[in-house]
């Protein structure tokens, strides 16, 4: 039975974590630690027993004691060292992922967002996120070393930090289970020891399903007719769009005031240790620059009617919000979008255009040069980010996706479809994955002039498995299933085995093959 727990937090989905963290300390007799900012101590009362416990993440801009003793910064560098030899991923990978502040450096040609001091720092000085990453690593060590988890609970493994703690809790042998909403099934949970976060008891009962070539369950033949007739965005993301589109005007300057109030608080009390609250001019600048180009650029986007879309060839690709963990965590190597559209409008064939549609979340954050330079490149069209975005799946030739849900729903209305990474949909291999640039411009050709053609019903029954496998290894995201959960972590880490998996090969079984 596991005892000692350390928690890393997941700010969206507070609430949920917070009522799961009690019911497991009182069900499972957990000690729990948890990593968080200084304000946010209050959360966790009765949850961590004391400050002990409770590592609050400190300003890695500062410079610390540590770094005066030469065997100090030594024993960190060659910490760093073995983490990236055992673990196979190079320390600057944590630097992409904060491509907000101290990997800046990374993405500032591609959105506007507010600066801090981590951000001005590694402007200045590209040697610097160098330094920040060495205390990052000293503080992750330094924390396990004290609380010395039996596991760690993880709901946001791609922020820095928290990136950090994973690579040197695996270096010390300590599991990490990672909690994730299900991009197949609205308001189901699953539980990994993955990585990169993926479900792989989905694609481990996959293997299972289609070995034995099973019925596809009834619910399942109806999710696919009904999302054929009537296709819906999975519900954890179409609650954010919800959520983002009804904020007013003076709940976000409300918002600015209490940021102001909580500055004003951190300077008093001198608390030098602690991360530092945002900056409210900063904040109060991005917002109104948001609005402005927001109005500016909506001339350059374009809408399309379903009749207009079938007179025409074209390849559909749709952008990532950014910053996203789907391209800086999952998949680095498709993280420069605006490099991907280049590649792709070189592979254009003749009489095919490009159809991008801007992620709603970009809106306002891209300076106007970034869509100027988009629409330079011959055969691009940029598609309104609120420009309903099932026509252009229905009507598209091709779709083109780095490891996006927008290949998952194409492969649901019957569309071909193309990744360049790792997906959660790989397992029925519906889609064709070319992860190297140089086989691009070919499966492009491929599929476009000689169109793959499936067996209709081997077609829906590997989507029917699919959906069987995801449904049975998740489970309702809501505290009443906690002893589920409880047991499902429990397993994943009496197991062990499958733990941190970088890839898995789709499954092979006999029919139809894509790619």
């Amino acid at each position: 039975m596991v005892k000692r727990v350390l928690f890393l937090p997941h700010n969206l989905r507070r609430a949920y974590f917070l009522n799961l963290l009690r019911q497991f300390k009182t069900a499972a007799d957990w000690e729990i630690g948890v990593v968080a900012s200084a304000d946010s101590r209050r959360d966790y009362d009765g949850i961590v027993d004391s400050d002990e416990s409770y590592f609050r993440s400190p300003d890695f801009a500062r410079r610390e004691g540590w770094e005066t003793e030469s065997g100090e910064r030594e024993r960190i560098s060659n910490l760093i060292g073995e983490c990236e030899r055992l673990t196979g991923i190079s320390s600057s990978r944590v630097l992409l992922a904060g491509e907000r502040d101290i990997g800046r450096g990374y993405s500032k040609e591609f959105y506007h967002w507010p600066p801090n001091k981590l951000t001005r720092f590694a402007n200045k000085n590209n040697e610097f996120p160098a330094k920040a990453l060495e205390r990052m690593f000293w503080f992750a060590d330094d924390a396990l070393n004290r609380f010395r988890p039996d596991l760690i609970l993880s709901g946001a493994t791609p922020m820095p930090l928290h990136f950090v703690f994973s690579l040197v809790a695996e270096r010390k042998g300590i599991p990490l289970v990672a909690n994730r909403q299900s991009k197949v099934y609205s308001r189901r949970i699953y539980w990994t020891m993955d990585r990169t976060m993926f479900n792989t008891r989905t694609r481990s009962r996959y293997a299972g399903i289609a070995e034995s070539r099973g019925p596809v369950s009834q619910t399942s033949r109806e999710h696919i007719d009904g999302f054929r007739e009537e296709p819906k965005t999975v519900h954890y993301i179409d609650e954010n769009w919800r959520k983002a589109s009804q904020v007013k005007w003076g709940a976000i300057h409300w918002n600015f005031v209490l940021l102001a109030l909580r500055r004003l608080d951190y300077i008093v009390r001198k608390r030098k240790k602690g991360v530092p609250p945002k900056e409210v001019l900063q904040g109060i600048a991005g917002f109104y620059r948001e609005r402005y180009l927001t109005f500016r650029q909506e001339r350059m986007f374009r809408k399309f009617e379903p009749e207009q879309l079938a007179s025409f060839k074209y390849i559909y690709c749709p952008l990532h919000k950014e910053p996203e963990l789907a391209v800086n965590f999952q998949a680095p190597h498709c993280h420069n979008q605006k490099e991907l559209i280049a590649c792709l409008s070189k592979t254009l064939p003749h009489g095919v255009k490009l159809l991008v549609r801007e992620h709603r979340f970009n809106l306002g954050r891209r300076p106007t040069a970034y869509y100027k330079t988009l629409l330079g490149y011959p055969g691009v069209e940029l598609i309104h980010p609120f420009d309903p975005q099932f026509k252009y799946i229905r009507n598209a030739d091709l779709i083109i996706t780095d490891n996006g849900s927008t290949g998952w729903e194409g492969v649901l209305l019957n569309r071909p479809v193309i990744t360049l990474a790792r997906t959660f949909y790989d397992p029925p291999r519906l889609a064709t994955n070319v992860p190297a640039p140089a086989d691009l411009n070919s499966a492009i050709l491929r599929l476009l002039c000689d169109p793959k053609e499936y067996d209709r019903e081997d077609y829906d029954r590997r989507i029917g498995w699919f959906l069987d496998a995801e449904w049975e290894t998740t489970l309702p995201e809501d505290e009443d299933h906690f002893e589920e959960s409880l047991q499902t972590i429990e397993k994943l880490v009496s197991e062990g085995s499958s733990a941190n998996i970088h890839f898995e090969s789709s499954v092979k079984v006999k029919g139809c093959h894509a790619g």
